[in-house]
């Protein structure tokens, strides 16, 4: 259990897209000859883009903060409990007393 933990790098699910210049040459001479052909059939007209990049970190960083502080409050409070025991049931309370007066 760490009292200052510093949040955790983002992570992103990125597919990269790649450059093909053969396939690209390829889907140009076949666009060319269907426009020769007259055929007009798009397929990929009505298909967008959609990335596919997922940020899931705002949820758990949000649980996580919440459990350290958690933690941390109780460790203070056990903390400071112990050393109210340790003042008034010992000997050393009186020394205190005496000493401060």
């Amino acid at each position: 259990m760490a009292f200052f933990k510093l949040p955790d790098h983002y992570v992103f699910d990125y597919k990269p897209l790649y450059y093909d210049p053969q396939k690209e040459k390829l889907q140009k001479r076949i666009e060319n000859i269907k426009k020769e052909l007259g055929i007009d059939e798009d397929k990929d007209a009505n298909i967008r883009y959609k990335p596919d990049i997922n940020f899931r970190r705002d949820g758990i960083y949000r649980r996580r903060k919440d459990r350290n502080s958690l933690a941390r409050f109780l460790v203070i409070l056990t903390f400071l409990v112990l050393m109210a025991y340790f003042l008034f049931y010992t000997s050393y309370f009186d020394l205190l007393v005496r000493i401060f007066k």
